[in-house]
């Protein structure tokens, strides 16, 4: 039993490892747990079911004393001498088929019960025969499986050193950066000397990572970044899972998690699990606060400023907000700009998640429920929800923004932040520095997203067409029993 514990355990490690990948848009997350996914895609929704049932058999079953003339022992031989011998024959032939336990060899001698291959020492005295049955088919893809898992984790393995490679090589980047030209300087810039076409820019506005982006770095840059690498704008500056930014940051979503935006509580069976949500949108995060980042040193202050970009969210919820922003620009009579919290816009988004359409995911279906029965009514619930986003999300944004200084200054620290290298992806900064990229690895990535988005569909149809005879079998198996 230990070896089959361990296996089984392995296999609900597996299990866990692979938990988030479905939802995870970021493309290393998904090759670094290819592994995981790969074997479980092997396995039917009756293999996965049956894993997690021994999983908890093989733990009870751990717990007991066979050794000769121990209590356990005793019982459990009485109690197998009532089984009736077809009984036993089908109960361990289907846990063969499913590879809960390894080949037997054929029996012979006192009430025919089987015993392993391996040569594990009989609970019960019996004899065994020295032929072995052939493997079925069900057991030769199990270990196929095996085998193909080991390499999937051997491939794993080489892509998170793959990774460990990049943070070193952006990092001697950087060091040599004072030679290389490759973003716009905003060292000896004052907000009077700003480019007009800069100050035209309003980092509050919709849609602005684009535009920002566009007017920072060389267009023929831009032009490599987006249609070469087929990378998105927001890849600039975000590293990693977005999921991994939240954990990093405000940690792991609570149970229960209530969604900052809506109120109400995140149920992972109702609703899908927990999105994390940037307050500000990308380009805002970049100017104004920061984004989290894996090669980077976090210091106890830096991370009070990216507690106050992250937030946890109802999937349906993160959805509707997309990228509008609750932070609003306001100028002066001396036309320097200063930021406020943007209560129509709050209020806007509130009004979408209250009136979207069904079709969006999540089930936002159940969260308009919950809203149409508030205490207030849903007029309540959205001034009770604009106020409550203030004051506990956007007050400490707008105020650490106005502790920075005046507008202009703010303004030209923004564009310098932008433009940091530190804070800018790899791959960009050595298409900035005009080096020559490679694409062979972002192939192969590519290459094992398509296959692990197919094997998601495929499971997706196995587990529709497979769960109800699933059940069946094993009301069967304990009835017998």
């Amino acid at each position: 039993m230990g070896d089959a514990h361990k296996e089984y355990m392995r296999m609900y490690n597996l299990t866990t490892a692979a938990s988030d990948v479905a939802a995870s848009d970021d493309l290393m997350d998904v090759a670094e747990e290819a592994s995981a996914l790969d074997v479980l895609s092997k396995l039917s929704t009756a293999q996965v079911d049956l894993l997690f049932e021994a999983i908890d058999e093989i733990r009870h079953v751990n717990n007991f004393s066979l050794t000769d003339g121990s209590p356990q022992k005793q019982a459990l031989q009485e109690a197998i001498k009532e089984v009736p011998k077809e009984v036993i024959l089908e109960n361990s032939k289907e846990l063969i088929e499913f590879g809960i336990l390894p080949p037997f060899l054929n029996t012979g001698g006192v009430k025919g019960v089987v015993l392993p291959e391996s040569g594990l020492p009989s609970i019960l005295g019996i004899r065994t025969s020295r032929r072995t049955p052939k493997p079925t088919e069900r057991v030769i893809l199990g270990r196929e499986s095996a085998a193909e898992a080991e390499n999937e984790k051997k491939r794993a393995l080489e892509l998170r050193q793959e990774r460990e490679e990049n943070i070193k090589r952006k990092k001697a980047f950087l060091e040599n950066l004072p030679t290389t030209q490759t973003t716009l300087n905003f060292d000896n810039v004052t907000f009077e000397t700003l480019p007009d076409y800069l100050k035209s820019l309003n980092v509050c506005a919709p849609n602005q990572l684009s535009t920002f982006a566009n007017a920072l770095f060389p267009p023929a840059k831009i032009e490599v970044w987006k249609k070469t690498l087929e990378q998105t704008y927001r890849k600039i500056y975000e590293h990693g899972s977005i999921s991994a930014q939240c954990n990093n940051t405000i940690g792991l979503a609570k149970q229960p998690q209530s969604c900052y935006l809506c109120g109400f509580d995140i149920d992972s069976e109702l609703h899908g699990l927990p999105s994390c949500e940037h307050v500000l949108p990308i380009i805002q995060a970049i100017f104004f606060l920061d984004l989290y980042r894996d090669d980077e040193t976090i210091t106890e202050e830096k991370m009070k400023i990216l507690k106050l970009e992250y937030a946890w969210a109802h999937l349906a919820c993160n959805l509707v907000k997309s990228d509008d922003s609750f932070l609003l620009t306001k100028l002066g009579e001396d036309n320097y700009p200063t930021w406020v919290f943007n209560e129509d816009k709050t209020k806007e988004v509130l009004a979408n998640i209250a009136n979207a359409s069904s079709n969006i995911r999540g089930n936002i279906t159940n969260i308009q429920q919950k809203i149409r029965s508030y205490n207030g009514g849903a007029q309540g619930w959205l001034a009770d929800r604009s106020a409550a986003i203030q004051t506990q999300k956007m007050d400490p944004i707008v105020q650490y923004i106005a502790g920075k200084g005046a507008g202009g200054l703010v303004i030209v620290m923004g564009f310098k932040s932008c433009v940091q290298s530190s804070k800018i992806n790899l791959k960009f900064l050595e298409i900035l520095s005009g080096k020559e990229i490679d694409t062979t690895g972002r192939d192969k990535l590519k290459a094992i997203r398509n296959e692990l988005k197919s094997r998601k569909a495929a499971r997706k149809k196995v587990k529709a067409g497979g769960k109800r005879t699933s059940k069946r079998k094993r009301r069967t198996y304990k009835k017998s029993t």
